[in-house]
């Protein structure tokens, strides 16, 4: 089900199949930056003739974990997973392709009210770890001085025992 009518797309069209220029998607970044509803910047991409994997993917619902503590996660979270799909469908825009990822900060949003309700195998401790590095420092959340989510939490060293360093995830 498209968001705007064939009719309209049709008038809308000129028929041409070139990239979009750059500040235009500048634009749209700047537009999810200001907490546009993700409704309008779907049909914006729609517009723009995307693909309608990607425009689904920018309307479709936030996949949060089912929980009681669900309303705990920050507003400012939930848009900032809005503004880096839109990111993610951009490179991808670029890329000429339709992945299947989701994003650090989506992984990040899903994973929250999980890690109140019990402990975490370690595997998961370390994927929400890292997810909290890359989401709360891309998006300046960490308290002054600190460079990462780590040195936030007092281990400095990301090493494991064998000094070897972790692996991105």
């Amino acid at each position: 089900m498209n968001l705007i009518s064939p009719e309209i797309m049709a008038k809308i069209s000129n028929g041409n199949s070139t990239k979009l220029p750059d500040n235009t998607l500048k634009m749209l970044q700047i537009l999810a930056s200001l907490n546009t509803p993700k409704e309008l910047l779907a049909s914006l991409l729609e517009i723009a003739e995307f693909s309608l994997h990607h425009v689904r993917y920018l309307a479709g619902p936030l996949v949060i974990h089912r929980s009681p503590w669900s309303d705990t996660i920050p507003q400012w979270l939930k848009f900032a997973c809005i503004q880096d799909r839109l990111e993610l469908i951009f490179t991808e825009y670029e890329q000429d392709q339709v992945g299947v990822s989701s994003t650090a900060t989506e992984v990040l949003t899903y994973m929250m009210p999980a890690t109140y309700e019990a402990p975490l195998h370690r595997d998961y401790a370390d994927l929400y770890l890292w997810v909290g590095n890359e989401v709360l420092t891309k998006y300046n959340k960490l308290p002054k001085g600190c460079k990462s989510f780590y040195e936030f939490l007092g281990d400095g060293d990301t090493s494991n025992a064998s000094n070897n360093r972790n692996h991105s995830f």
